[in-house]
């Protein structure tokens, strides 16, 4: 009897152990995101997925394995959740290690995979778990990180859609009693309009409307918050990502309206509200020769790219963190002898084959007492040389390794654009823009022409003569307040 008891004893012992490590191990998450594109291979999909987790607690990234793959998580996956038979395990969530802070306490990497569905969907690809960390506000218990895969062609592309992509850090940092603006980077290949929103119900499970005084701007994603519920407090954000097409379409021969979103992909963080002693406006920020933000940079497969991010501020910058894509590394912090103040590091990243596709690059510089600077965010679209062979170029543009160069006058990845050589407008006020390929022509407006030379008679007679035509006296106001000097400008000078 004594022994059974000590057996049932050992195992309730064992459960309540493996009970605390299951909760301490899923309070280690720090959000993320995924996106989807199709691979042109029936109902092939390529994922493409970002997560956060505490420092070296996740997959196991740190600051030394950035660049490396990491692989601590074997028996977490991301899971076919609606449209299939039943849950099936897709892929687990090891990533390629991206960013680590061990002050911050956060690990974050990215990762990819491919599944071929049986059909065109719809499909919910998610990623779930339980507990986040002890939040401030609202309820730390389950997560779901996911997106709608959906097939049917568009009859605009004449291809499946592409879901936007977002990218986020694990922690974003907003001095206590401080208004502050936090904006989401996204992208749409298939150039589509893309509107955020707080996710609501299963996006969201536990932590829907979880960061107060809040609102969020659909059109421009940006979330603008008042840090004044807790000090020093812990705050979860869930936010719905979706793509709306620009003109009615079809899509599997069902007409689909520009309200009704393509596709959806959520993004989850963390907010940190730190009580800092200094202004609210006083914070670091980027400056040249770092890229404005938004910049877009075209390169191809196995072709490297460097990216130079410059910052300075009232005090010394500590740190510049990155949210990259998989396989891009970068230095250590570096003054800069020319500026004075100024520190800078240099991210460098050759993409791979399976990286084909649209990919954001953001940095935040922090100083010595926590200050951080706005995002800067660089889109990178990495072209694939094989895409030269259906010679994707527009109006007579040459491709190259994938790349389109294009004929004077035309711009875009594809050169389907045409450069407005009449913004601004170069002509005068009497002469029209008329925009032409790689040049513009200023039209003269016949009725301007005709009351200029009006005026020039009235001026040269001083009205004297033409008097009896006007009956009010707004137009002798007129006649006298026209110069000499600026008719020549307007007759003489029409470029």
């Amino acid at each position: 009897m004594q022994t059974r008891s000590y057996a049932v004893s050992w195992i309730i012992h064992v459960c309540i152990i493996l009970i605390m490590c299951a909760r301490t191990n899923a309070s280690h998450f720090r959000g993320g995101t995924i996106s989807w594109k199709p691979t042109g291979r029936e109902n092939e999909v390529q994922f493409s997925f970002k997560l956060g987790w505490t420092y070296n607690s996740g997959p196991g990234c740190t600051t030394e394995k950035v660049g490396q793959l990491v692989t601590n998580m074997n028996n977490s996956y991301w899971q076919c959740t609606s449209g299939c038979n039943s849950s099936l395990n897709i892929a687990n969530v090891n990533y390629i290690c991206t960013g680590a802070s061990q002050s911050e306490n956060w690990e974050q990497g990215e990762g990819n995979f491919i599944y071929k569905f049986p059909g065109i969907g719809p499909y919910t690809v998610e990623f779930t778990g339980g507990d986040w960390v002890t939040l401030s506000h609202g309820s730390p218990g389950s997560w779901s990180i996911g997106t709608v895969v959906y097939l049917g062609k568009r009859n605009d592309t004449n291809q499946p859609n592409i879901s936007p992509i977002t990218t986020g850090k694990p922690v974003y940092r907003v001095p206590y009693g401080c208004q502050s603006e936090i904006v989401i980077p996204v992208v749409d290949a298939d150039d589509d309009v893309v509107k955020c929103r707080w996710s609501t119900g299963s996006e969201c499970v536990s932590i829907c409307g979880a960061l107060p005084n809040a609102t969020i701007d659909s059109n421009t994603c940006t979330i603008r918050l008042s840090a004044t519920h807790t000090a020093e407090g812990t705050f979860a954000v869930a936010v719905t990502v979706q793509d709306f097409p620009k003109n009615n379409i079809a899509i599997y021969n069902q007409v689909h309206m520009t309200t009704v979103p393509l596709s959806t992909v959520t993004l989850q963080f963390l907010v940190k509200t730190p009580v800092l002693t200094s202004n609210c406006e006083d914070k670091p920020s980027f400056v040249s020769p770092t890229l404005p933000q938004a910049s877009i940079i075209y390169t191809n497969v196995f072709l490297t790219v460097n990216l130079l991010f410059y910052a300075s501020g009232n005090r010394s910058i500590s740190s510049i963190t990155m949210t990259t894509p998989a396989g891009m590394t970068y230095t250590s912090l570096q003054n800069d002898p020319m500026l004075n103040g100024t520190v800078f590091l240099n991210a460098t990243w050759t993409p791979q084959q399976n990286q084909v596709g649209t990919h954001i690059t953001c940095a935040i510089a922090e100083d010595v007492i926590g200050k951080t600077s706005d995002s800067r965010c660089i889109t990178i679209i990495v072209k694939d040389s094989n895409d030269c062979v259906d010679n994707p170029c527009q109006n007579n543009g040459t491709c190259t390794d994938g790349l389109c160069l294009c004929q004077p006058g035309y711009t875009d990845d594809k050169c389907q654009t045409d450069i407005n050589e009449c913004s601004p407008d170069p002509c005068n006020t009497m002469f029209e823009c008329e925009d032409r390929i790689n040049e513009y022509h200023c039209k003269l407006i016949g009725w301007k022409l005709a009351l200029i030379i009006v005026i020039s008679l009235l001026v040269v007679f001083d009205g004297s003569y033409f008097h009896f035509l006007f009956e009010t006296k707004l137009i002798i106001i007129m006649i006298r307040l026209v110069r000499v000097k600026s008719l020549y400008f307007f007759l003489f000078k029409p470029e």
